[in-house]
């Protein structure tokens, strides 16, 4: 629920013109609902009606990947927002942040289809949006860092 507010209040928060690059951002920035329709996949899949958490691998390890994206959100959405903004005179249209965000739910979804099938498969995904975060994340401290600086 405060992931998907969050999301709201930045979307309103952007350009109109980073909204038409990012649009793929945004969707996904809502990935619990995407993250619930694997999870009651793999209930049907298994036959594990809700609330029970447990009982069939591929279920856990679903659960796990909504949980996941969960706790990701925090660290993606400030930092593409931070980003964006920091950088605006030199990207006005976004595209370098909308094209990160991109990039990181790339790797979400690598990360999702690796871990369901096999936890020793989700280290690419894991790797790609882990390092599209960190630039987002680093790329906007840098630049907070050099316009105190100046």
């Amino acid at each position: 629920m405060f992931a998907a507010a969050f999301a709201h209040a930045f979307y309103l928060s952007t350009p109109v013109a980073l909204r038409r690059h990012s649009n793929s951002v945004f969707a996904f920035a809502d990935s619990p609902a995407a993250s619930r329709a694997g999870v009651a996949g793999a209930r049907r899949k298994c036959g594990i009606a809700a609330p029970c958490m447990t009982g069939d691998p591929v279920l856990e390890r679903s659960i796990r990947v909504q949980a996941n994206t969960l706790e990701w959100l925090p660290i993606f959405l400030p930092s593409l927002w931070l980003f964006h903004l920091f950088w605006a005179p030199q990207d006005p249209m976004g595209q370098i942040a909308a094209g990160l965000g991109v990039v990181w739910i790339i790797g979400r979804i690598l990360y999702a289809l690796g871990y369901v099938k096999d936890p020793g498969k989700r280290e690419l995904g894991f790797l790609i949006q882990t390092l599209a975060a960190a630039v987002l994340l680093f790329g906007a401290l840098g630049k907070a860092v050099l316009i105190l600086l100046a």
